[in-house]
């Protein structure tokens, strides 16, 4: 039997997507935050809850925190994901490192200062700038 080398290009170049579909995907989650993360690195693929004039976006956070916040940049450095954020309103930025605990576990560390905020009574507060997430 033989094959032929056009057929084997046209199979692995027709499964290469599969294989490159980033690791990172997916959506994240903390309890006691009640802080969702969803990430779609690979192409802006994600609607934003209440924000369908943005278009599709990479990933963004939102959930028990005051405002959304977009992804606006991210890189990955010897198995650390690094994520620049931006609220909805522009007017705070946050950078945010994952990194893989366990199969399902991840490590959420705000670098530079912490940001993000959730509303407790009648006052903002600062989200601890540490936690971890669960991928579900």
């Amino acid at each position: 039997m033989r094959c032929s080398c056009g057929a084997l290009f046209l199979f692995f170049a027709l499964s290469v997507p599969v294989w490159a579909q980033n690791r990172w995907n997916g959506t994240y989650y903390n309890r006691e935050n009640q802080v969702t993360l969803r990430l779609h690195l690979d192409e802006a693929a994600l609607d934003v809850p209440g924000y369908a004039f943005l278009g599709k976006v990479r990933g963004y956070m939102n959930g028990g925190i005051y405002n959304i916040w977009l992804l606006t940049d991210f890189s990955e450095r010897k198995g650390v994901l690094t994520l620049r954020m931006s609220n909805d309103s522009g007017s705070d930025t946050q950078q945010i490192q994952l990194e893989q605990l366990s199969d399902s576990l991840f490590s959420y560390r705000a670098t530079g200062g912490n940001e993000v905020r959730k509303a407790v009574g009648r006052k903002l507060v600062k989200i601890p700038a540490a936690f971890t997430l669960t991928r579900r």
